[in-house]
């Protein structure tokens, strides 16, 4: 018995990719974020209610494939556009780039597998509970076993689909005065994400008008905030795996960044005398 994506659904799920990747590289360029699984749970529901206009039937399993194969190629896109920005900055070829970009597609499709066991394994005890609410896959499953309120998607929807296009015609000084995408992305993180979104804007908003000369210095902070978290969390689940506790390997985490941390201001010291004012 055939399970897969059945062929006009797989064809609906390409045409759907043209469009999504090119919003998906806007997206990542106004907010240097991608939200991946609502470029393909929207076209997960397109193609979803084409099959249910058509009386054709599509199972659990094809949607969640539809969605994630959208998702992916809207990750690599996001990646690609944001990559493209900092060759243009930094002067490196675009070729160059993509030519990167896709070996890390491969690399990381072999690499996947083993990262999503060493997450389930190291993150058992609370993968499924309150303490990780997961709302992007609450959206995705419920994109494909149905909303609690599908009347507040229709609105959401039809509020943002009305507000982009009005916001074409207004004059170039009301233009993207509020963008929606990103507003929307706050709404369905829940105050325990969105807050902390928030407090970086106003802090980025004191640094822009008082202090605009540590704008770099912040974004490298932002930047390192970002990756230490996600390899840290990563690292402690990997170490459960070898008989750990994760408090165990989260202090073992943090006694390694000691130490690099240490080394490293050393060779910064012996390099250039230190001085408040070099930091910046």
């Amino acid at each position: 018995m055939w399970i897969g994506v059945p062929v006009l659904a797989a064809g609906l799920a390409v045409l759907g990719v043209w469009v999504m990747v090119a919003v998906a590289a806007r997206m990542t360029g106004e907010t240097n974020i991608d939200p991946l699984e609502q470029f393909g749970i929207f076209v997960g529901l397109v193609v979803a209610f084409i099959y249910e206009m058509t009386s054709l039937r599509l199972s659990p399993f094809a949607s969640f494939m539809i969605v994630t194969f959208v998702s992916v190629a809207c990750a690599v896109a996001g990646d690609a556009g944001h990559d493209y920005k900092s060759s243009a900055l930094v002067g490196t070829r675009f070729f160059d780039v993509v030519k990167v970009d896709m070996i890390t597609v491969v690399v990381a499709g072999l690499a996947a597998p083993l990262a999503l066991e060493i997450i389930r394994r190291g993150f058992a005890e609370t993968l499924f509970t309150p303490a990780m609410p997961a709302p992007q896959a609450q959206l995705v499953a419920g994109s494909i076993f149905g909303f609690d309120y599908p009347a507040a998607f229709a609105a959401g929807f039809a509020l943002a689909f009305v507000g982009e296009i009005a916001n074409r015609f207004l004059p170039e000084r009301f233009k993207n005065r509020l963008l929606l995408m990103p507003m929307g992305i706050g709404l369905f993180l829940g105050l325990g994400l969105a807050l902390p979104l928030a407090l970086g804007a106003l802090i980025r908003s004191y640094i822009d008008r008082r202090h605009a000369h540590l704008y770099q210095t912040g974004l490298l902070i932002a930047a390192g905030v970002m990756g230490g978290e996600g390899i840290a969390g990563f690292g402690a689940g990997a170490l459960t795996i070898f008989g750990l506790r994760y408090q165990t390997g989260a202090f073992f985490l943090i006694l390694l960044f000691l130490i690099v941390l240490f080394f490293s201001w050393r060779r910064y010291v012996r390099l250039a005398p230190f001085s408040p004012g070099s930091l910046f």
